[in-house]
């Protein structure tokens, strides 16, 4: 996630961490970041916001529900398919059932990623090909 907020403010877009394990000092000035032990347990969600999750904690259903309640184009869970359906389980949703909602699991382009910065790349490439409108 420290790696795709440093890729999101390269291009310019408003970036947001929660995190409860970060180096703050490694991140660029515009980065917000809510880091600490604690998660907060209430998310804003601006209007037309993309939300990659990836924190692979108990709150994870919390904000993927939060983010899809706020109508985001695009909500990301980081992390494999397994972790992926278990949240969908915990939010009552099918398997099949994610493909009506802007949910997507595993987060990223298919593209054999397996370095934070490709990963974090993927991730920015699958949101920009979202129809112009949705992002």
């Amino acid at each position: 996630t420290e790696t795709l907020a440093r890729l999101f403010t390269q291009l310019g877009v408003p970036t947001t961490l929660i995190a409860q394990e970060v180096n703050q000092d490694a991140l660029p000035g515009a980065v917000r970041c809510t880091c600490g032990a604690e998660h907060p347990q209430s998310l804003e969600v601006p209007a037309g916001a993309a939300v990659v999750v990836g924190s692979h904690l108990p709150t994870d259903p919390h904000y993927v529900r939060t983010a899809l309640d706020a109508g985001s184009p695009y909500v990301g869970m980081i992390g494999s398919r397994k972790r992926a359906l278990e949240v969908l389980g915990v939010l009552g949703i099918d398997e099949g059932d994610h493909v009506k909602r802007p949910l997507y699991v595993p987060a990223g382009v298919d593209i054999a990623a397996e370095t934070p910065e490709e990963i974090a790349l993927s991730i920015v490439v699958e949101i920009l090909l979202l129809p112009e409108g949705s992002r």
